[in-house]
């Protein structure tokens, strides 16, 4: 999607659930690690890019849950 781009959906026009079965399967819990404090990352460099506008490098990606505490 675009930045700036509103895409409007209209929920009335959606189809209803349907149940279905599935023979044969059992349902298992999906193995993965638990939600946890994986690392503590601390920023590499801090910069002020203009009035109110800052840039925060972590110097590394940051993929899935995170939390961003600024005093």
């Amino acid at each position: 999607m675009l930045p700036g781009k509103v895409v409007k959906l209209d929920k009335l026009q959606w189809t209803a659930a349907t149940a279905v079965t599935v023979n044969d399967r059992k349902t298992s819990p999906q193995m993965c690690e638990s939600n946890k404090i994986q690392e503590i990352v601390t920023p590499k460099t801090i910069t002020l890019l203009g009035n109110d506008t800052w840039l925060v490098d972590m110097g590394k990606v940051l993929a899935g849950w995170f939390e961003l505490q600024i005093p």
